[in-house]
């Protein structure tokens, strides 16, 4: 094991991409507060990493979460509001 302060070049060791936090995207019904509306979708599955940039960042909100969600959102509302439709 190498200890926090030594050299990373002299030990081999790369270091690993550890992200900040996680975000994702929510698909629901639209009301009048902010992000309040009935939620028929949700996911949290995007890694924010520490040196992405925004560009990167929203590829990866729309490849991880936000294609999915609204996938399985638009699916939920037709199955369970227009179930005859299917």
């Amino acid at each position: 094991m190498y200890s926090r302060n030594e050299s990373l070049k002299t030990s081999g060791v790369l270091p690993v991409r550890t992200p900040y936090f996680k975000t994702g995207a929510s698909f629901h019904f639209v009301d009048a507060g902010l992000d309040t509306g009935l939620v028929l979708a949700e996911a949290e599955n995007t890694f924010v990493m520490p040196c992405a940039t925004e560009i990167e960042m929203s590829y990866d909100n729309h490849h991880f979460s936000k294609n999915h969600v609204f996938h399985y959102g638009v699916m939920h509302y037709f199955s369970n509001f227009f179930p005859k439709l299917r």
